[in-house]
């Protein structure tokens, strides 16, 4: 049960590291997007 719970937390750790590393890149494309409209 322990260990169990212990992968699922890893598990949704990467699956947020992932999520924010996408959201930034959206950040940095659209701010990038700006940039270039200017």
């Amino acid at each position: 049960m322990t260990r169990k719970f212990v992968k699922n937390r890893h598990l949704s750790k990467a699956v947020y590291r992932k999520e924010f590393k996408g959201y930034t890149e959206a950040l940095a494309a659209a701010a990038y997007i700006d940039i270039r409209e200017d």
